[in-house]
């Protein structure tokens, strides 16, 4: 069946959530690459109330993941 978005954890419905918000904003290469690690460093954190991720918080993120690399 579907999987539900979810965030403020880690699980199935953080993981999709995190590969929509990358795929939306890099491209699904990009996505399949770096979801999970997204995931913990940003979806899992979130409070469950709700949220805002400020593109320029996801550039950065990325451009240090690249660096790793």
């Amino acid at each position: 069946g579907d999987i539900e978005f979810d965030w403020g954890c880690s699980g199935r419905g953080s993981e999709a959530l995190a590969k929509s918000i990358l795929t939306d904003f890099a491209g699904v290469e990009v996505a399949n690459s770096f979801c999970h690690d997204f995931m913990h460093d940003f979806i899992a954190c979130l409070p469950t109330g709700g949220f805002t991720i400020p593109s320029e918080a996801i550039r950065e993120w990325m451009e240090d993941k690249v660096k790793e690399a």
